[in-house]
């Protein structure tokens, strides 16, 4: 039930999703789906049907239930993806996450042989090719399992497996070992990390999703999250207002709403916040030298072309020309990076 209304079935194409509260209450809609597919002589493919029980282990669910279909029983596993969204039994989406990670990680390199292909080296059109390409499956369905996941990692995402094919991406670009800053990466490129980029979605979803009739799916379970935030239950809009309270004060909220220019406006500054109270060598070099020295860089760098200045380049991010030694040094190294970058 969501609000009244009745949920019985989820059905898209030629999938269809069983839902119940009861192991009684499934078995019971298997067999009203046996004797339907039976009258319209359709068929079920069973290697493809499982059963999800959400709560608890899957072994110890296996041995309190069981399930069948046509005589045959019915599979209880962990997890079922279900529109390329990965569902297990916890209530976590970590699993699925990984599973985008992994077909990112695979389109980024396909992207890659391709771009040597065709020759394509100019870095602006590779970022514009990953963020059409290969950003929206790791991204994907962001808006329903974004909320609950990573929250410990805050807006730098050092834990997310995402984030890393992201910056593997970058450094690739640059050809930047890996010890190389991963901020200095993506300032230097004008990124921010993918977590800013999904809950810009989030919020835009719910506030899609308001606009909705009453009478709609989504609106319906938008509508259930709200009231069981209101009662203290937690759930997912819970997490999405913990967010946008985190980035905005309550008074703003109340008259802005759940603006998204704006809450995407204070995630880059709590991003950057976080980033310039981080305090070690690397991330002192950054912003005390680095980023007095060279303000321009970023407009340079999508214009590089030839591996001479990748390659001067890379030294830059990696510190091999002894940028952050005196200001001495600095100065005939960007007299020398200037001439490599013009010739």
């Amino acid at each position: 039930m969501l609000r009244g209304v009745r949920v019985p079935l989820l059905a898209f194409a030629d999938d269809v999703v069983l839902l119940s509260t009861s192991a009684a209450g499934l078995q019971r809609k298997l067999e009203l789906l046996e004797g339907f597919s039976r009258r319209t002589e359709l068929l079920v493919n069973l290697q493809k049907t499982e059963v999800v029980v959400f709560g608890g282990k899957v072994e110890a669910q296996k041995a309190k239930h069981e399930f069948r279909y046509g005589g045959e029983r019915v599979e209880i596993v962990e997890s079922y993806r279900y529109l390329g969204v990965q569902f297990h039994c916890n209530g976590s989406f970590r699993q699925g996450v990984q599973f985008l990670a992994e077909a990112g990680r695979k389109a980024a390199f396909a992207m890659d042989r391709r771009c040597k292909e065709l020759g394509l080296r100019k870095i602006s059109t590779k970022l514009g090719i990953f963020d059409t390409r290969v950003s929206p499956i790791l991204q994907y369905g962001g808006e329903v399992w974004g909320p609950g996941y990573g929250r410990e990692w805050g807006w730098n995402g050092d834990g997310d497996c995402l984030e890393t094919v992201h910056r593997l991406f970058l450094r690739s670009l640059l050809r930047a070992r890996k010890s190389t800053l991963s901020k200095a990466v993506l300032g230097e490129m004008g990124r921010f990390p993918l977590a800013i980029v999904r809950w810009e979605r989030v919020f835009r979803f719910v506030n899609r999703t308001s606009a909705l009739s009453s009478d709609r799916l989504a609106r319906l379970a938008l509508e259930e999250s709200k009231a069981m935030w209101a009662a203290g239950q937690g759930g997912w809009y819970s997490k999405v207002m913990e967010k946008a309270r985190e980035l905005a004060t309550d008074e703003q909220l109340e008259k802005r709403g759940l603006d998204v220019k704006m809450l995407r406006d204070f995630s880059e500054m709590a991003y950057m916040q976080d980033l310039r109270e981080d305090h070690g060598t690397k991330y002192e070099t950054y912003f005390e030298v680095v980023k007095e020295a060279y303000e321009d860089l970023r407009r340079i760098f999508h214009s590089i072309f030839d591996n001479r200045g990748t390659k001067s380049l890379r030294a830059f991010l990696n510190g091999e020309d002894k940028i952050a030694v005196g200001k001495y040094l600095i100065f005939v190294w960007r007299e020398e990076l200037g001439s490599t970058l013009k010739s």
